[in-house]
């Protein structure tokens, strides 16, 4: 599988993951077999732009999630796409003071390392 492929693939089922849909619920949801939303996972498919414009709609991030850090050097893996989808929907969803605090740690343990 290339690089891209298995990039939107991880990135694809951390999103999923991280909304709390299972593969079954966001093939429902997106009119599609579930087995369609597992080989989109699996890199065995690419789907197309309108099915990964639905699937965030559903999933409620942007288009542009699925792309971001395909550019980087180092090579994405499971369990970085998950957290960085969980991170992601955390910001989402707090407050701007919750937020700012979070960043803030983030900086320090930024600074730690």
């Amino acid at each position: 599988m290339d690089r891209v492929t298995k990039h939107l693939a991880l990135k694809f089922r951390s999103a999923r993951l991280a909304k709390g849909l299972t593969q079954e619920d966001l093939a429902g949801q997106l009119d599609m077999a579930t087995e369609s939303v597992s080989h989109i996972e699996r890199g065995v498919t690419v789907p197309s732009l309108k099915t990964l414009a639905a699937a965030a709609e559903v999933m409620e991030i942007d288009l542009a999630e699925l792309f971001v850090g395909l550019g980087d050097k180092r090579q994405l893996s499971a369990k970085r796409a998950e957290l960085e989808g969980l991170l992601n929907r955390l910001g989402r969803d707090l407050d701007d003071q919750r937020l700012a605090f979070v960043v803030e740690m983030a900086a320090k343990l930024e600074k730690l390392r």
